[in-house]
């Protein structure tokens, strides 16, 4: 497995946005956490190029699969600066649970199509050359370089009412699988898998937000 490593993690996932996040979560197409500028940060310069993006979003797991009418996604377009240069939400069109799992690491996977951006979202400049109409995604334990990046947020987060989880995906390779974010889901009883890694166990039911920390290379 490859991980993504493009020079810039975010550090704006904190146990305080993740549960906000949580709190948010019966808002659909609202912001998985605040990854925008920074208070005191000027505008983004107009002729700045974008540099990368990141994926966050909202999936409801029901029966192992993903109930595409409650799940969306969140693409976010960012300078070389970290200045955001465009930001909308985009509806799950379809999802299919994929048994077979790709990694040993994952615990859960699935084929995701989303739908169009709203008609005049600046996303429709980046869909599809950029940013897939569709892709795989999945939820595993928690990995060192997700751990890493988060450093002491995660045992903030590690409490007994919310369960946690690193975010899978494989974009345009379908044989290349990389770990970019955290998932987080509010739980009354988190048994992790009902199988063993890589036989296609479920993760707990619910919802499930996830938050990027590292960017795909626009």
């Amino acid at each position: 497995m490859r991980l993504i490593m493009f020079g810039l993690a975010l550090s704006g996932c904190s146990a305080e946005s993740l549960k906000a996040a949580m709190d948010d979560a019966a808002m659909e197409g609202s912001s998985f956490a605040d990854t925008g500028m920074l208070a005191g940060e000027d505008a983004p310069d107009e002729m700045e190029q974008p540099s990368h993006w990141m994926l966050s979003g909202s999936l409801d797991v029901v029966g192992g699969e993903i109930d595409s009418t409650l799940s969306y996604v969140e693409a976010q377009v960012l300078g070389a600066s970290g200045s955001t240069l465009c930001s909308g939400g985009i509806g799950v069109e379809s999802a299919e649970r994929v048994i077979e799992l790709p990694d040993d690491d994952l615990q859960i996977w699935w084929s995701i199509s989303l739908g169009d951006p709203d008609e005049g979202s600046c996303l429709l400049e980046s869909m599809p050359q950029v940013i897939p109409e569709s892709f795989h995604l999945g939820l595993g334990p928690m990995h060192p370089e997700v751990e890493a990046v988060m450093g002491d947020s995660v045992a903030d987060l590690g409490d007994d009412a919310l369960a946690l989880r690193s975010v899978f995906v494989s974009l345009n390779d379908a044989e290349t699988v990389w770990v970019f974010g955290v998932a987080g889901s509010e739980v009354t009883d988190d048994d992790g898998i009902t199988g063993a890694p890589g036989d296609g166990g479920l993760v707990s039911e619910g919802r499930w937000k996830f938050h990027g920390l590292y960017g795909f290379p626009y």
